[in-house]
């Protein structure tokens, strides 16, 4: 390594030589022997960076396998780890319950020949990691780095616990209360739209994920920032969903790459310049949408008093710790994006195969359009004091949150050496890998767990706190998960008032892990109009 630096440092010390002796730039970029210097530089910069990265990913993974050594491993591929084993995406999940099986909820998981992480599958693991504050596993997560900053989401420490002290009274009942009429008004836009497609039809066949994205995307840009988009109605994609969507499907591609785990090499793909271009989309439309705010609060300072309801910045701009210091620019772009990432793609994942699983489960949706009828009577919105009385759709969407996990797995790494309830040990360092969806599926707790029943949610007292995590749990749990439940019954009582929805004949979704759920074939319905 010594020799690749000082043979670096050499054909840097000629290029500055010749620097100092050609005056003229256009003259030295013209030059063959500057170009040919820069090359050889660039070359050995490469592959000096490259043997240092799998140098220290050898370091890491030989510590790791070592801590690891009291856990079982399926059989593994030199370069390709257990990549292999999860090539048809169709079938990931069932891989995974699988292994769960065979390995009793805890078990190695190889990407490439250098990152081992341990999967939990079980709930009486998976208590035993969310029930404390360890921070998000750096090394998965620092993809969202770029995007997200050090929001919520990806910080740790006392920035974290400052933080979370902060945004709490952002999702107390008081703010959230004025939110269900905008939930109501953004169903009631999807429902008319609807209805215009079906103006001279019985029904029609429908892909509901990327219509549900609209409603979430318009539901944030009206709590978040105050905003009207026209984002459902408009022929024009919106800026910010568009973004979004392709952020998150190259986040996906560069996971499953193995050699675009390595940074430096990723970013020297045309693709990292295309996933740049949208994360820099994303941060304009944030950056510009709050120094708006910060301008209209500075020329009226009673701004809020004369609202209907407090928007997220509005908060975020108030807010302020016990020394009376608020957030900077930053931290507040930061959490802005950071509730964008988790409360539009992960709701709108949540509210779809909800929509889903009642139209593979007609009897399920008739019960929850008849209390959506009685609790509703002939309004079209949906008020705070509604949202308590729509108890049987509440186990239901519960259900589906079971079933159809909007996150499949969350990541955790180890900051100080921990024991299982079995007694094994978890060393410091250790990436772990918690499995929703096999947690959602575990035998040992839920009976019949493929069966799709909202009655389960009745049992209080008698199922481990751990099982049902779909927002996560413990201290690092979701801060926004009564906001995004309230949005999923509001926008679901709706649609069901105007709705029936049935399968289409020799449709099945085909549901995988990304960074939120998604189905291959997409989430596709039969859509009927009630009589009024």
């Amino acid at each position: 390594m010594g020799g690749i630096c000082r043979a670096t440092e050499a054909l840097l010390e000629k290029l500055y030589n010749l620097l100092g002796k050609e005056k003229d730039l256009l003259k030295l970029l013209k030059s063959k022997e500057a170009l040919k210097l820069l090359g050889s530089a660039l070359g050995i910069y490469i592959v000096a960076k490259s043997a240092h990265h799998l140098y220290s990913l050898f370091l890491w993974r030989r510590q790791t396998t070592k801590a690891l050594s009291q856990y079982p491993t399926p059989p593994r591929h030199w370069l390709y780890g257990h990549a292999l084993y999860f090539k048809d995406r169709s079938k990931a999940f069932e891989t995974i319950q699988k292994f769960s099986k065979d390995y009793n909820g805890a078990w190695i998981n190889s990407i490439g020949p250098f990152s081992d992480r341990l999967i939990i599958t079980k709930v009486k693991y998976a208590k035993d990691i969310l029930s404390t504050a360890e921070p998000k596993e750096p090394y998965s997560y620092g993809f969202l780095k770029l995007w997200l900053g050090d929001g919520l989401l990806l910080s740790s420490g006392p920035k974290w616990f400052r933080s979370r002290r902060l945004l709490t009274p952002a999702f107390h009942f008081d703010i959230l209360k004025p939110y269900s009429k905008l939930f109501s008004d953004c169903a009631n836009t999807l429902i008319n739209k609807w209805k215009d497609k079906l103006a001279h039809k019985e029904n029609m066949d429908i892909e509901l994920y990327n219509e549900i994205s609209l409603l979430t995307l318009d539901d944030l840009l009206k709590c978040i920032f105050g905003q009207e988009s026209n984002c459902q109605t408009s022929s024009n994609s919106h800026p910010y969903l568009e973004a979004v969507q392709n952020v998150t499907r190259l986040l996906m591609q560069r996971a499953l790459n193995v050699l675009n785990l390595i940074t430096f090499i990723y970013y020297l793909t045309p693709t990292s310049w295309y996933y740049l271009y949208n994360i820099h989309k994303l941060h304009s439309f944030t950056r510009k949408v709050i120094k708006e705010r910060q301008a209209l609060l500075k020329a009226k300072p009673d701004y809020t008093k004369h609202r209907r309801y407090l928007d997220f910045i509005d908060i975020l701009l108030s807010a302020r710790d016990e020394n009376g210091k608020g957030l900077s620019d930053q931290e507040i772009a930061d959490e802005v994006d950071t509730f964008m990432f988790e409360g539009h793609d992960t709701t709108a994942a949540g509210i779809s195969f909800a929509l889903y699983n009642l139209a593979k489960y007609p009897e399920i949706q008739e019960k929850c359009r008849e209390e959506v009828m009685e609790v509703l009577g002939e309004s079209d919105t949906v008020s705070w004091n509604d949202l308590s009385k729509l108890t049987y759709l509440t186990k239901t969407l519960k259900e589906s949150l079971r079933v159809s996990p909007p996150v499949p797995s969350i990541q955790r790494e180890i900051t100080e050496e921990r024991t299982l309830c079995d007694g094994r040990r978890l060393p410091k360092g250790v990436a772990v890998v918690l499995s929703i969806y096999a947690i959602h599926h575990d035998p040992d707790v839920w009976e019949n767990p493929d069966k799709f029943d909202p009655e389960r949610h009745s049992i209080r007292g008698e199922r481990d706190p751990f099982a049902f995590v779909p927002f996560s749990a413990g201290p690092r749990n979701c801060i926004g998960q009564n906001f995004a439940l309230n949005e999923m019954k509001a926008t679901v009582a709706i649609v069901l008032k105007h709705f029936f929805l049935s399968e289409i004949k020799g449709f099945k979704a085909q549901p995988v892990g990304q960074v939120t759920i998604k189905s291959l074939n997409g989430l596709w319905v039969n859509l009927r109009p009630l009589k009024e």
